[in-house]
C-alpha cells in the first residue's frame, strides 16, 4: 500500500461484535515504510446497530496515531442530524443511495471514488438504515478488490489512483463529479429531507 491516503474509517461485524477502525499511514521511524497504524472501537453488534449516530462514534477514534493510548470504555452521545447544504455533495449522495438500493446488480459493491465526502455520506446513510441493513453493511477504504465479502453490502471508498482495479469488476462506481436525482420511491424514502 504505497498509495497515499488520508486517515480512513472501516466498519463491519465480526462474530458477535461490531468493529469500527481508523487507519493511518504509520510514518514512525520504528517501522518499515508503507505500514499502517489502526485504532479500533468494538462493541456488541446487536447494540451497535441500534445506534443511529455513526459520526458520534467516529469522534471517539484517534485523530493521530497514539501507540501508548490506554483502553477506555466508550461513551457516546448522539448529535444532531446533518442537513446537506452543498448541492454537488447532495447529487453525489443521491447517487450513493441509487447504488445502495441497486447493490445486488453490482456484486453487492458500491464504490465512492476518492475519500472526500465519504465519511459524511456514510454517516448520513447509516442514520437512514434499519438495524438489519446496518448489520449487512461493510464499509471503509479499500486498495484492491481482494477480500471484499460477497455476503455483505460493501460501501467502500477508494483512492483515485486505484480506480482502474475497480472499474472492470462490474461494481457501482461513484465518481467525484457524479450527480443523481432520486427517481424510485425507495430512493426518495432514503433521501428523505435531502431530496
Amino acid at each position: 500500500q504505497g498509495i497515499d491516503f488520508e486517515p480512513a474509517v472501516r466498519g463491519f461485524i465480526e462474530g458477535a461484535y461490531y468493529l469500527i477502525l481508523k487507519t493511518f499511514k504509520d510514518r514512525s521511524t520504528q517501522v518499515r515504510p508503507n505500514r499502517v497504524f489502526t485504532h479500533m472501537i468494538t462493541g456488541n453488534a446487536k447494540d451497535f446497530i441500534q445506534f443511529d449516530d455513526l459520526r458520534a462514534v467516529f469522534t471517539q477514534l484517534q485523530n493521530q496515531p497514539d501507540k501508548l493510548a490506554k483502553i477506555t470504555p466508550l461513551s457516546v452521545k448522539a448529535g444532531e442530524q446533518t442537513v446537506i447544504d452543498d448541492p454537488v455533495f447532495r447529487g453525489r449522495f443521491h447517487k450513493l443511495i441509487n447504488g445502495f438500493v441497486r447493490h445486488k446488480e453490482f456484486s453487492n459493491t458500491v464504490v465512492w471514488i476518492g475519500q472526500k465526502g465519504f465519511e459524511e455520506a456514510l454517516t448520513i446513510l447509516w442514520r437512514k438504515l434499519s438495524p438489519s441493513e446496518r448489520a449487512e453493511l461493510n464499509f471503509g477504504i479499500y486498495f484492491s478488490t481482494e477480500n471484499l465479502p460477497s455476503n455483505k453490502v460493501n460501501l467502500i471508498c477508494i483512492p483515485e489512483a486505484v480506480q482502474s482495479k475497480f472499474s472492470r469488476n462490474g461494481y457501482y462506481l461513484i465518481s467525484p463529479a457524479d450527480q443523481y436525482d432520486p427517481v424510485e420511491l425507495s430512493e426518495q424514502i432514503l433521501a428523505g429531507d435531502e431530496a
